[in-house]
């Protein structure tokens, strides 16, 4: 059998999403939908938004962050399921132009941000996104907010599954890692996909929210900035900016007090004693960083602009003094301890998705896939 063959014929489940590295928040949950799935089981392959990744069977074809390479693999596929995680408006378009021509599977898409909620505000690109997501049988919002934006747009069926997999069968062991930020001093820690501005150059992301507040704050104590970006910038506008928030948060302490990650996990810096994640975000899904920190005990501090499970600090996010006091607060505490898999459930939405709910989710579509095919 060909590779080509393979792709297109031998999976139960088809995801065309981002794997990591890098470590951005969607391509971490499909990481961990993918080992969820394996293990349950169901056989799963990868057409990775980016590129192959050595040693990882499940990704079986780049897409190189190319749309016509989407639409090749859609219109290819004969999975039974076939699961897009949406990142652009190009690949959506090239997947549901590709799905207009192949009904022999169930086609399913994730919507994990509001990217698509500016195109919904106009009448328009409304129609435009309402015809593009017609192609999909079956719709997954990460959050209440994105599911209430999509009402009236999708005519599928849709939930919501937020984007981080509670795992009742993982323990509840910090993760070993190497020590990122040697010594005792409280760390803030902040994290990005990539450079990103609004359109009005509002950092989306919060990134220079994080380099002032952390700049006030070590004007009164040593504290020290780990900065995880995903995606490294390439261009020098994003670099100049880049560089800019680095010099700001370095204008009232030593430049070793600043550290900065290129597709790096998170998970091993929010494991270290003495951290608080911060989230300074200017629109939000379903943040799997979050998440993560709780369950490892890491306080969080993040923006109000998305519902945030209860044991976030929540402050408003152009509110400096709030941040500050916030942090101070935080760093106060004490981190709280790891949690056991069975107390997780606790921490977050009464919504929360299990491993167990999104096993029992996938073999309802592959039965719901053979039934059509029959």
């Amino acid at each position: 059998m060909s590779f080509t063959q393979q792709l297109v014929k031998d999976p139960d489940v088809l995801l065309l999403a981002p794997y990591p590295p890098p470590f951005g928040g969607v391509a971490t949950h499909v990481r961990d939908l993918v080992e969820v799935l394996n293990r349950e089981g169901i056989d799963v392959g990868v057409a990775n938004h980016y590129s192959l990744v050595p040693g990882e069977s499940s990704v079986m074809f780049p897409l190189n962050r190319n749309p016509f390479r989407y639409w090749w693999v859609a219109s290819k596929s004969r999975n039974p399921v076939l699961h897009y995680h949406h990142s652009t408006l190009a690949t959506l378009f090239a997947i549901s132009m590709a799905l207009k021509r192949n009904h022999a599977q169930v086609r399913v898409v994730t919507i994990h941000n509001d990217y698509l909620n500016p195109l919904l505000k106009r009448r328009s690109t409304r129609r435009i996104v309402r015809r593009l997501l017609s192609s999909f049988d079956f719709v997954i919002a990460v959050s209440d907010e994105i599911r209430h934006q999509l009402d009236g747009v999708v005519s599928a069926p849709m939930i919501v599954c937020p984007a981080y997999i509670l795992d009742e069968r993982a323990g509840a062991v910090r993760p070993e890692a190497e020590e990122l930020f040697p010594g005792s001093s409280p760390t803030l820690v902040v994290s990005a996909y990539e450079v990103d501005r609004t359109s009005d150059e509002a950092d989306l992301y919060g990134l220079d929210v994080a380099a002032r507040v952390f700049a006030e704050l070590r004007t009164r104590q040593l504290i020290r900035l780990g900065i995880f970006i995903a995606k490294e910038p390439r261009s020098k506008r994003d670099r100049d900016y880049l560089e800019r928030i680095i010099q700001i948060a370095r204008s009232t302490g030593d430049a070793e007090d600043i550290r900065c990650f290129f597709g790096e996990p998170l998970k091993p810096a929010l494991s270290e004693s003495n951290v608080v994640y911060l989230r300074p975000s200017r629109t939000d899904g379903d943040a799997v960083s979050i998440r993560e920190a709780l369950v490892l005990g890491t306080p969080v501090v993040a923006s109000d602009v998305a519902r945030r499970p209860a044991e976030v600090s929540t402050v408003p996010i152009d509110d400096e003094a709030a941040w500050v006091s916030a942090i101070d607060d935080a760093l106060l505490a004490k981190t709280s301890p790891v949690l056991s898999p069975r107390d997780q459930a606790g921490v977050f939405h009464t919504d929360l998705f299990t491993a167990s709910d999104y096993v029992d989710l996938y073999r309802r579509l592959i039965q719901d896939a053979v039934s059509s095919a029959g």
